[in-house]
This record gives structure tokens, sequence and C-alpha cells, in this order.
């Protein structure tokens, strides 16, 4: 069992739409938030075909009680209509230690168990060269992946730096974000290491945690 008191909360919608969403969080107690933008993939051919498949995205990370979860996953779910296809996507993950934002610092002890968890997610995180999370996104789609979110980054690993005229160059790098059922979270993740070998210097990272709940994923 986590005994943590807080949980980071993300909310994937579309452009222009985060504001909203934090302003309505604070109204319900949150004390505030972090928007990173990013693009959303849809699986659709059609939209493939029409050239629609990438969708500006906004994602707004929030630190929160654990108290508050059920209450801003009900709440964000019915003011933004989560229910409804396309609206948006919520979800919260435990913590393990706390430190700023006027809090004082918290530390948590994981234990195996985890019935506490009632969600049937995870978050998958995958991080690459730019350019390649398109690549990562098909390869996971293939392995049972339902869509993603791409957020631009930058890196500073020993093995991936490069220099000119003495100069160090960081090279950019793309984060794939997903929610994976975690019944197919395995055969994702042995699917993405099989095509770019991730034991390989400089090919990537991938890391997976726990979702505590889901709210907005239409079937």
């Amino acid at each position: 069992m986590l005994n943590c008191n807080c949980s980071i909360f993300t909310v994937i919608v579309d452009h222009g739409k985060a504001s909203k969403v934090l302003k309505e969080a604070k109204n319900l107690g949150v004390r505030g938030g972090t928007i990173l933008y990013g693009i959303g993939t849809n699986p659709s051919p059609l939209l493939h075909l029409l050239e629609l498949y990438e969708m500006k995205k906004e994602i707004l990370l929030m630190i929160v009680d654990s108290s508050m979860e059920d209450r801003l996953h009900q709440e964000l779910a019915r003011i933004f209509h989560f229910d409804k296809r396309n609206r948006g996507v919520c979800f919260s993950s435990p913590l393990s230690a706390i430190k700023g934002t006027h809090m004082k610092t918290k530390v948590c002890e994981v234990e195996e168990n985890t019935d506490s968890m009632n969600s049937n997610y995870e978050a998958m995180f995958v991080i690459v060269e730019r350019g390649y999370g398109e690549e990562i996104v098909e390869f996971a789609s293939g392995a049972g992946a339902k869509g993603a979110t791409i957020i631009p980054a930058r890196g500073s690993g020993v093995h991936e730096n490069e220099t000119l005229f003495h100069l160090t160059i960081e090279p950019e790098k793309e984060i794939v974000m997903m929610l994976v059922k975690k019944e197919e979270s395995e055969a994702i993740t042995k699917k993405i290491d099989e095509e770019i070998n991730l034991d390989a210097p400089g090919a990537g990272i991938l890391f997976v945690i726990p979702v505590n709940q889901a709210s907005g994923l239409v079937k």
C-alpha cells in the first residue's frame, strides 16, 4: 500500500483548454499546475489519409492531495465532458516523494500490495530522439495501444552529447506518453524494445508508472 498523501494528476486536452481546466481545478482546491505542449495522435486510417492525425495538445500537471482524486475525476469529467470522444483524458498516479510547492518533504514507502489501485491502466513513457516519436506510436499501436501524446523535450545524456566548434550540442528529444491496459503493457514494451533495442546506447528510455484512476477513455 502507498503511504503517501499526494498524487500527480495529469490532464490531456486540446490546445487552449488546459488553462480552463486549471481554473476549474483551482475552484476544487488545487493550488496550481504546469502546462506542457504536445502533439496528439489518432490511429484512425481516415485521419491519416486526410493528414489530420496530428493534433495540438496541452498536458496539465497538478500535484494534489490523494483525497481529492475522486472529486477531481468526477467534476472535471462532468464539466469538460470527458465521457465523450476526443474531449480529453485525465489520470492520476501516486507520488513516492515531494518537496516544494509550500509542502514539507514527503517520502512514501511502497509495498508490494497495490490493491488500493482501482485502474486497469498504466502510464507508459518512452523518450527517444526527435523524429522517432511517431515510429514508437506505430510500434505501440501494433501491440495494442490506442493512442499517444508526443511531447517535445531536450536531452543531455553523456552518450548523446556531441560537440561542434567545442560547443556542446544537447540533442532534441520526444517523449511519447501513453495510457495502456495493464495486460497489454508487457507486449507493448516488448514490441518497442524489439524494434529499437532499448539497451543500445542512446536508443531511448522506457518507463511505466501505476495509475490510480483514469477518466475520458472512451471506447
